[in-house]
């Protein structure tokens, strides 16, 4: 159900990925850290420490928020589907296929 995030107004990506959280099974393990980590690298990002500190110190612990990776404007597709264009760099795919096939070599000289 992962993918179907893409297909969601951008707006409601977020709200997806918490339902998916209430939906995912536990067992196997593996599923459950898998979400994790999508959420942590394609919608949400993470809370790190920002510098490090004495195991001793006794200052208030203080994290930052970062940013996805892959933030959901880079991989929704949900109105380029509902504008009938197309969701993948497929025609560029086969541009590069046709003139690999031309020339005969990947890094032709000019």
């Amino acid at each position: 159900m992962i993918d179907a995030l893409a297909f969601l107004p951008l707006e409601d990506v977020d709200e997806g990925m918490k339902y998916l959280k209430t939906v995912t099974p536990q067992d196997p393990p593996e599923a459950e850290e898998l979400l994790r980590y999508f959420d942590r690298t394609y919608v949400s990002g993470s809370f790190q420490q920002p510098v490090a500190m004495p195991s001793d110190a006794l200052m208030p612990l203080r994290m930052r928020h970062t940013s996805p990776m892959f933030a959901p404007h880079l991989w929704n597709v949900h109105d380029a589907t509902m504008n009938n264009n197309a969701r993948t760099n497929n025609i560029c795919e086969g541009w590069n296929n046709k003139f690999f096939n031309l020339v005969g070599h990947y890094h032709p000289s000019i």
